[in-house]
């Protein structure tokens, strides 16, 4: 089954955004030919306390040979706290627009709950890509995809149930 995951790595203090971006596009090469890997966005969440990315997987097996036990001690030993890694699967993927380039403004959004997709998809513009999800306990999500953080951030607010906005700097788009 097609895997989403979402990995949170808490960033030093002294790193600046400008920095971690140009570290993220540094790693480009490596996360290219990532077995199973489909797409990433590069991400930054909790006002940049954190960095990481969201990751779309071909198998739920893909997904958990890149994070293995030796992602999660190195994680720890480099940003002195294990990295966190949400794991979701995914139901549909609906995608309304390309985004306009690899670099950009945009923003993901996990919502919790279920939405109806498909009115979602006749918005025009702005929302790039729905993609409906459900986590371990069964429990449905939906992570959506803004060409904008403006875009994001005011669907956000419209939202009555939890949710996290991503900062995305960079798309990468591997393979089917």
């Amino acid at each position: 089954m097609t895997t989403l995951t979402i990995t949170k790595v808490k960033k030093p203090w002294y790193a600046w955004k400008g920095l971690v971006i140009s570290k993220m596009k540094k790693s480009i090469p490596e996360y290219a030919v990532a077995p199973g890997l489909v797409f990433k966005y590069y991400s930054f969440a909790e006002e940049f306390r954190y960095f990481g990315g969201i990751y779309v997987w071909r198998t739920g097996q893909d997904a958990a040979n890149w994070f293995n036990q030796a992602w999660f001690d190195r994680t720890r030993k480099k940003y002195g706290e294990t990295g966190i890694v949400m794991r979701f699967s995914i139901q549909k993927i609906i995608s309304m627009a390309n985004p306009p380039a690899s670099e950009g403004d945009y923003l993901a959004v996990l919502s919790e709950g279920t939405m109806a997709t498909e009115s979602l998809a006749n918005r025009t513009g702005d929302l790039l890509q729905v993609i409906d999800l459900i986590d371990g306990h069964n429990k449905p999500f939906h992570l959506s995809l803004w060409e904008n953080r403006a875009a994001g951030l005011a669907f956000q607010k419209t939202l009555a149930t939890p949710s996290e906005a991503f900062e995305v700097p960079i798309l990468l788009s591997v393979g089917k």
